[in-house]
């Protein structure tokens, strides 16, 4: 190519070039295609080619002795596999875009949570000015409303965590997210911490978790599997059926251990026992009662856990029984599995 100066142009800007020449570029009338005259020093021609939208492929000869018909089989080559590339960029822009603002919109509403909870056990025509009597104001809430204040300190807890769970899955889905850290953790002990958050709501909601005993260990990256367990534990609360129970069992078979999750929570149809775990993919229950989210929680769970080198699905049932919440959502009885590796 030492025959050849190849450059990419958008709007007059030079954007990237294989030599660094300066040219004399412009065109009058965009999308035409031409060969004319080049001023550089020591080339002789170059062949303009419109890519898309203001972009241009320029080939400018480097030697006399090059034919035009040469410019013309470069410059479309060069026209396709530059198409493709700027149609990729396009592409994964727009998703980088849709993954931020999905995390501005999360952070924010977690963020709003927060300042409710707040307000609401510390009043804030009750904080006078002055940081000494402020502080004496939330001593005084403190003693006087100590459930309400215990109940907000558990909901801001919760907030805090899906507010980290969300930078930490953008991190992740962004290739920010490092080098998984495996080391052996006790199962049991990393879901009751991740599931400790949301205590409170599932009380609130008459859901009682049901956990059998379990002291194995298995390898995994502590950070990203908690981040999980907090999105699952998240879509839980918002799917599973009021006054029922979760029952969490632990199986150890061969290498690795089996935590399964059995609730009874929103359907998901035959057809879509796969599906829901498809970025983007929301369930057609959850649509319908408006309950659906961006379609990201189980394929991004499926994912990290994969990473993990473990397998995480939702297991089917024989003879499953279906029936109507008493808030007028189909439910039936669904199992969520996990699978850990022991070593």
């Amino acid at each position: 190519m030492d025959k050849y100066g190849i450059s990419l142009v958008r709007e007059g800007v030079e954007l990237l070039s294989t030599h660094r020449v300066q040219f004399d570029f412009s065109l009058k009338r965009p999308g035409e295609v031409f060969l004319g005259q080049c001023k550089l020093t020591g080339a002789r021609f170059k062949y303009v080619c419109n890519v898309q939208d203001g972009v241009y492929v320029v080939v400018t000869a480097l030697d006399v002795g090059i034919k035009n018909r040469e410019f013309v089989e470069i410059a479309n080559g060069l026209r396709l596999v530059t198409s493709i590339m700027l149609s990729k960029s396009e592409q994964v822009q727009l998703n980088n875009v849709k993954k931020f603002r999905r995390l501005r919109h999360n952070v924010i509403s977690q963020n709003a949570m927060i300042l409710q909870e707040l307000q609401y056990a510390f009043p804030v025509d009750e904080l006078v000015s002055g940081a000494h009597e402020q502080q004496q104001s939330i001593e005084r809430a403190l003693t006087s409303n100590r459930r309400i204040c215990s109940q907000a300190i558990l909901k801001i807890s919760k907030a805090a965590n899906l507010m980290k769970a969300e930078i930490d899955v953008f991190d992740m889905l962004s290739g920010d997210g490092g080098v998984l850290d495996e080391h052996p953790h006790q199962i049991h002990r990393v879901i009751t911490l991740s599931l400790q958050p949301f205590l409170l709501d599932f009380k609130e909601k008459g859901v009682v978790i049901e956990m059998g005993p379990c002291a194995e260990k298995v390898v995994i990256d502590f950070k990203s599997v908690a981040v999980c367990l907090t999105h699952f534990f998240d879509n839980a609360l918002k799917y599973v059926d009021r006054d029922t129970r979760i029952k969490v069992d632990f199986r150890k078979l061969d290498e690795v251990i089996k935590v399964t999750f059995s609730m009874r929570s929103l359907a998901i149809a035959d057809d879509e026992r796969e599906s829901v775990f498809s970025e983007g993919h929301s369930g057609k229950f959850a649509k319908k009662h408006g309950l659906n989210g961006d379609g990201i929680g189980l394929w991004f769970i499926r994912r990290i856990i994969m990473m993990n080198k473990g397998r995480f699905y939702f297991d089917s049932l024989d003879n499953r029984s279906s029936s109507v919440s008493n808030g007028g959502l189909p439910c039936s009885d669904n199992q969520f599995v996990f699978e850990f590796r022991l070593r």
